[in-house]
């Protein structure tokens, strides 16, 4: 999964908020964009969802930054 962010200065937010969880690979693509993939047994449905939900959670405490994920 993808994830791009409005404002560049958020990314490294966004990224420590995501690395939290070990079993998350993060990488960084560009200035506004990562990549996100988890460790383990999640097929693509549950990455996607799992994703979701922690990009909401990080989202409700930066509501000035818009986030749009890809696949």
């Amino acid at each position: 999964m993808r994830i791009e962010v409005s404002e560049p200065a958020q990314l490294h937010s966004l990224i420590r908020f995501l690395e939290f969880d070990q079993n998350v690979l993060v990488t960084r693509l560009s200035e506004t964009e990562i990549e996100v993939g988890f460790i383990g047994s999640l097929n693509i449905d549950a990455q996607r969802t799992e994703t979701q939900l922690r990009l909401r959670s990080w989202s409700a405490s930066h509501p000035h930054t818009i986030t749009t994920l890809r696949e």
